[in-house]
């Protein structure tokens, strides 16, 4: 028996939590905005995406990231302050 996907074809779900909340997101380049601080969940095509996380008095967080077809990977990004 088939299982039904709760993405479309072709396409992942990305869970990305990050703090601080008000880090700003792009994957693949292209910024995100969410309507719940610090959670997006967001449907990309599936394959590889450079994710990036970034928030001035922070080091980023930059990685490629795989999300197969039909499946939620799931990403918790905790940006760090430089050691002063």
């Amino acid at each position: 028996p088939q299982t039904p996907a709760s993405s479309p074809a072709g396409f992942a779900t990305f869970d990305l939590r990050v703090q601080p909340v008000d880090a700003e997101v792009t994957i693949d380049g292209q910024r995100w905005m969410s309507s719940e601080d610090g959670h997006f969940v967001l449907q990309v095509p599936a394959g590889m995406h450079r994710v990036e996380v970034t928030k001035a008095g922070y080091r980023g967080f930059s990685n490629e990231v795989e999300v197969r077809e039909g499946e939620t990977t799931p990403l918790n990004v905790s940006l760090m302050a430089p050691a002063r």
